[in-house]
């Protein structure tokens, strides 16, 4: 029976992203999902945990002693990061396993307050171009230098990250960010030495002994 994904919820207020994202929306409110999770394609990529941030409400007041005089609004933009494993099976969900699996790789998708201006992140490198534009979701509405009155939700990107190494590009199909966005062109093992084909049938020819040449004998005259 598959395990039932642990995921934790956490809303903050004041979440400071910087360390997070090269990016300049600082609030959001974070989804961790710990769960071992691959690709059908290509086969054995997988990912043990995935981060998500999103928009946090806040409330602008002309009147602090009125409360029906005051605003909703919601700030900072998503980003998804995914950690990747290697070698665990799909469905667990144990910290300890998923931990000793990382192989180190992280990949990071951030968004502007728009929605549609993103950047792909590969551990310290950053991709050539990102963007969600018609790549469906919701736009945000209603946005002031405040913020937004709804949130924007990007569901798939395009991008391309042929600029890093093993990186691909994904420019004529929307790429979506769930289960998680792999840029990189899977390493191919070693192809094993092939014997030469032979024929149907084919036997290896048989060596013809040579007979020897019998010497006769003169007769006696």
């Amino acid at each position: 029976m598959k395990s039932v994904p642990k995921t934790i919820l956490v809303v903050v207020l004041a979440f400071i992203a910087g360390a997070f994202s090269s990016f300049d929306f600082v609030d959001g409110a974070l989804t961790f999902s710990l769960e071992v999770e691959c690709l059908e394609k290509p086969k054995n990529v997988c990912i043990g945990s995935k981060t998500i941030a999103s928009p946090s409400p806040f409330v602008v007041c002309n009147d602090y002693d009125n409360p029906d005089d005051c605003d909703k609004y919601y700030t900072g933009g998503y980003w998804w990061q995914y950690d990747f494993v290697k070698g665990v099976e799909e469905g667990i969900t144990d910290f300890e396993i998923i931990e000793d699996a990382k192989t180190g790789l992280v990949v990071k998708v951030d968004f502007e307050d728009d929605t549609t201006t993103c950047a792909i992140s590969v551990g310290d490198e950053t991709c050539d171009m990102c963007s969600a534009v018609d790549c469906g979701g919701v736009l945000p509405g209603g946005c002031t230098d405040f913020g937004c009155i709804t949130t924007g939700q990007p569901i798939a990107i395009k991008y391309d990250c042929t600029n890093l190494k093993m990186g691909k590009k994904s420019l004529d199909e929307c790429v979506p960010l769930e289960p998680f966005v792999f840029p990189l062109k899977k390493k191919k093992g070693k192809k094993p030495n092939k014997k030469p084909n032979m024929k149907p049938n084919m036997k290896p020819k048989k060596k013809m002994k040579m007979k020897k040449k019998m010497k006769t004998k003169a007769p006696d005259v």
